[in-house]
């Protein structure tokens, strides 16, 4: 018997790119652990389990993660490939350095 899939993914690869993807929120926004439990009606503790991705997040916890941080999907949906050409990218600094001589 194959193990269970959604969008032809295993569900534990499903779990684990649903933790980087909370992690990655909590990190930007720079949240707590308790803030996400608050915005998603869950114990800090079961926060913590689903950013580990030791944990099956249920359908209300979802959509009110969805509701919160609306990037959410965007970033579930990232692939490692994807992070990683990000990870290299620098800001366009359009900006002309100011001359030395007016510097002070």
């Amino acid at each position: 018997m194959s193990n269970p899939q959604i969008f032809g993914k295993r569900i534990d690869d499903v779990q684990a790119d649903v933790g980087t993807a909370l992690l990655q929120i909590k990190n930007r926004r720079g949240l707590t652990l308790i803030d996400m439990a608050s915005k998603m009606g869950r114990s800090d503790d079961m926060i913590a389990k689903y950013i580990a991705g030791e944990t099956e997040m249920g359908f209300v916890a979802w959509e009110r993660a969805k509701d919160a941080w609306p990037e959410l999907v965007d970033l579930v949906e990232e692939t490692t490939a994807d992070r990683a050409f990000r990870a290299r990218q620098r800001a366009l600094d359009l900006e002309p350095p100011e001359r030395r001589d007016r510097a002070a």
